[in-house]
């Protein structure tokens, strides 16, 4: 294991999971982190801690082992950076399942089009255009509606 990333700071405890371990380490040192964040900071603190874990872990590690590894933590979750994050994710997923259901019907979009698109940054509204996707005829009468 990396003891001093694990016994230092706070600030340096999302090393420790990328340090010179095995994977087979990696649950023991995610439940220490998971004891000291706990122990020693606020839910505001730990969450953000724990979203530089995860955005760490995620340069060495495949994003499914991430995921289970981090599965039972809460505290990241409130995390208003990993929030974000999960956000951006939900956001670029809908415009791009936008662009595809539309396609079939109104034809591959030109540049501008899909700039439209991707321009959209609120979720709802781009619900809602997937949803009125068959009530129009067009890339410009859909887009009209947003």
């Amino acid at each position: 294991m990396f003891p001093n990333a694990l016994s230092g700071g706070l600030s340096i405890l999302p090393l420790a999971p990328l340090a010179a371990v095995e994977e087979k380490d990696l649950p023991a040192i995610i439940r220490t982190m998971e004891h000291r964040l706990r122990q020693e900071t606020t839910t505001a603190e730990a969450g953000k801690l724990w979203t530089a874990t995860d955005v760490l872990m995620g340069l060495r590690y495949p994003q499914a082992l991430v995921a289970a590894l981090l599965q039972g933590v809460h505290a990241m979750k409130e995390s208003v950076t990993y929030q974000a994050i999960v956000e951006e994710k939900v956001v670029q997923a809908r415009q791009e399942d936008l662009l595809q259901i539309s396609s079939k019907r109104f034809g591959k979009p030109d540049e501008s089009i899909a700039r439209r698109v991707r321009g959209i940054v609120d979720p709802k509204a781009l619900s809602k255009l997937v949803d009125r996707i068959l009530d129009t005829a067009t890339w410009d009468e859909l887009l009209t509606l947003s």
